[in-house]
């Protein structure tokens, strides 16, 4: 569950998906999300973004590099909230 609260718009768009093009799907992404029509209260952003926690996507994400948008930042929310493990979704055999 994300939220405790309904949601109150879920919206679509596609963005560009080759992995070379992460930077410009992350543009395009909080581009999207700063549109004035989309101003809400509070903004989460959850997604499998496949780019490691200080990959150059990831950064441009949580301020760790200038943003994609002035103003937009994001907090990491394992970061945030982890339990300073690796946070790993797959673990690896081996």
């Amino acid at each position: 569950m994300l939220s405790r609260w309904p949601l109150a718009e879920v919206e679509r768009r596609a963005i560009p998906r080759r992995s070379a093009d992460r930077k410009q799907q992350v543009r395009a992404l909080v581009e999207f999300l700063a549109e004035p029509k989309r101003q809400p209260p509070i903004t989460v952003l959850c997604g499998d973004f496949n780019a490691a926690p200080g990959s150059d996507e990831i950064r441009l994400l949580t301020g760790l590099r200038p943003p994609a948008v002035a103003g937009w930042t994001f907090l990491d929310a394992w970061e945030t909230a982890g339990d300073d493990s690796p946070g790993y979704t797959i673990l690896s055999a081996g």
